[in-house]
């Protein structure tokens, strides 16, 4: 058995990409999804409403205000973590983190230092998918598709024996 873990991030308050990104995540059965940061604002959580007995993990990003009441609204999917969450997926060990408070050289460096399967990240705007020494890189992009002008999430399938699918998506 594995299980698909849809990830997002960056989504900036871009209610209609939070729902098609929903929507994708819903639609391919994930099991789990991650958030790395920087809803925004709160009223995010209703739109991700729709994920509500999914597991979800989350970080807060540099754009993020209240954690508190991002937590408060968040309270029905889960907490949102700062500065990063260690996660525990189908026997793989997952670093979540939004990446603001290091350069991207360093999240580079923390995987090839092999203590995580899978790095998870976001903050960057673009996406990443790389598997560096064992550990696999990513970065969904930006959900919200300010800067580069469209919207981007992953869905990733854990396989099994540490085999990864990764798909981008457009939201």
């Amino acid at each position: 058995m594995h299980v698909k873990v849809g990830i997002v991030s960056d989504t900036h308050d871009r209610l209609e990409s939070v729902e098609r990104a929903v929507s994708a995540f819903k639609k391919a059965g994930v099991g789990a999804v991650l958030h790395c940061g920087d809803f925004c604002s709160p009223f995010v959580a209703r739109k991700m409403a729709a994920l509500e007995g999914t597991p979800f993990h989350a970080v807060r990003g540099n754009n993020d205000g209240d954690i508190s009441f991002l937590n408060t609204t968040f309270a029905k999917l889960g907490p949102v973590k700062e500065p990063y969450q260690e996660i525990v997926l189908e026997g793989r060990r997952i670093l979540l983190l939004h990446g603001h408070a290091v350069p991207e050289a360093c999240i580079t460096d923390i995987a090839a230092g092999g203590r995580y399967d899978v790095v998870v990240y976001g903050h960057y705007h673009h996406v990443r998918n790389e598997v560096v020494g064992k550990t696999l890189v990513l970065n969904p992009g930006e959900a919200c598709g300010y800067l580069g002008g469209t919207g981007t999430a992953m869905i990733v399938d854990l396989g099994p024996g540490g085999a990864a699918r990764v798909e981008v998506i457009e939201v």
